[in-house]
Formats: C-alpha cells, sequence, structure tokens
C-alpha cells in the first residue's frame, strides 16, 4: 500500500523490474493476506507478528519469503514543550507493564511474540522511557504454491 510502512518503495523494491501494483481495494492491513488468498494480489508485505498471526490463521495457505528489512527501532516522541505529557505515559506505560496489564495485551493481540521478540514481550519496568520494544522486519508474504 503506497504511502504506508508497507510501500515497496521504502525497501528499494520499486525500479527493479518487478511488476509491482498496489491494492486499493482496502487500506486496512488485515485484508492483505485474505487478497491473497483471494487472487487479489500475488503477495504482500508485512510485520513478523502479523504474519505470524496469518500462519496461524491460514495454515498450509501462506508462504513467508522475507525478510525484506532489518529490525526497525520505534519510540514514543514527545514535544519539548511537553515534559508533563512523557511523564504522564512513562508512569502509564510503567503501570501496564509492573500490573502485568502490558504482557496479557500482548498475549492477546500478538500470541507469537513472546517466542519469536522475547524482549518484546518482558514484563519488567524499564529504568527509562521505551516503546514496547522494536518491531519486527517485514516480511514477504505469498499464497503457497497448490
Amino acid at each position: 500500500m503506497e504511502a504506508t510502512c508497507l510501500d515497496p518503495a521504502l525497501y528499494g523494491l520499486k525500479n527493479k523490474g518487478l511488476d509491482l501494483r498496489y491494492y486499493t481495494r482496502s487500506t486496512n492491513l488485515n485484508e492483505m493476506v485474505p487478497a491473497i488468498l483471494n487472487d487479489d494480489a500475488q503477495m504482500t508485505l508485512l510485520d513478523v507478528p502479523d504474519a505470524l498471526i496469518a500462519l496461524e490463521k491460514w495454515p498450509g495457505q501462506i508462504k513467508v519469503i522475507g525478510p525484506v528489512s532489518e529490525d526497525q527501532q520505534m519510540g514514543v516522541g514527545f514535544r519539548k514543550d511537553s515534559p508533563e505529557l512523557r511523564k504522564s505515559f512513562n508512569s502509564f506505560f510503567q503501570t501496564l507493564k509492573q500490573d502485568g496489564t502490558y504482557v496479557r495485551l500482548l498475549k492477546k493481540y500478538h500470541p507469537t511474540a513472546r517466542t519469536t521478540r522475547p524482549r518484546c514481550a518482558t514484563s519488567r519496568p524499564s529504568s527509562r522511557m521505551t516503546a514496547p520494544g522494536p518491531p519486527s522486519p517485514d516480511l514477504r508474504v505469498r499464497r503457497r504454491p497448490r
């Protein structure tokens, strides 16, 4: 999808002689694998957690061929003139980690993260403000040959 984190241009895939076509029926990332299964697309780019969930949801129907990018660090940014907002976020995030809410949400929405991305799945509070952990590299996913 153009102008999203899954834009092939971000990964140097444009101007490589590939017949790239943007899926425009929807901008919902959850519809990318069904588009492949319905023959609306031949492949897609997905983050590792989404690809792992798709592999569980559609076993034997798709094949992962990536990665196409290295690990990427993510963070939460705040304006310099918003120290109270940053302090409030840090407190909120620490509470999520300490009371187990963060791990429960991770299990619910990214069940494979505990084994595939253990650093992301820790419940230990951080001594500094951090995002939940680095996202996984993007992967190419395509329909498994019949």
